[in-house]
């Protein structure tokens, strides 16, 4: 019966019974399952998120598991907090986790629908909600480990540390 509510059948009736044979130290056992007609997604709201993390959540919505129509699925739900999660990240909110995002579902409101509205946990943990961004950057070239720095180049963000007359390696390769 949980099975069947992680995959949407929330009208779901299971019934097993045990059936006795001759010998006393065996059975059988018969299962009755009734599934029912799956809920379906209605409406998927991503609300209350602080306006960066909105703005990614909306340039990249197409990109999620959740949509109208689809069968409810505990599965899809795993895996878009871990899509949102990995989007965040790689936008700069290192410390966001999928434990940030929580459900809340309607079925109340339309007869075998579920109306989902996905929000971020924001008490106790505001690090989270904080993007971080690449400042300036060194870069130390030595051709070994014991030679003297003695030389500085500066481009935009980047400084390049070095020995000798130039460096080893062209600076906008690296940049």
């Amino acid at each position: 019966l949980n099975t069947l509510h992680n995959y949407g059948y929330f009208s779901a009736h299971t019934d097993y019974e045990v059936l006795t044979q001759r010998n006393p130290k065996k059975a059988k056992i018969s299962y009755e399952v009734i599934p029912g007609v799956p809920y379906r997604l209605d409406s998927i709201a991503y609300q209350h998120f602080p306006a960066g993390l909105d703005t990614l959540v909306a340039q990249n919505a197409w990109k999620g598991y959740l949509q109208r129509e689809k069968c409810f699925n505990v599965l899809d739900l795993t895996d878009e907090r871990k899509r949102l999660e990995t989007l965040f990240r790689e936008n700069g909110y290192y410390y966001f986790s999928a434990n940030n995002i929580t459900y809340q579902a309607d079925t109340l409101q339309r007869e075998k629908y579920v109306q989902l509205r996905v929000r971020p946990k924001v008490a106790g943990n505001e690090k989270a909600f904080k993007p971080y961004y690449i400042g300036n950057m060194n870069f130390y070239l030595r051709r070994t480990s014991d030679e003297v720095v003695d030389q500085e180049l500066a481009m935009r963000s980047y400084t390049f540390h070095y020995g000798g007359k130039k460096p080893m390696v062209r600076p906008m390769a690296l940049s």
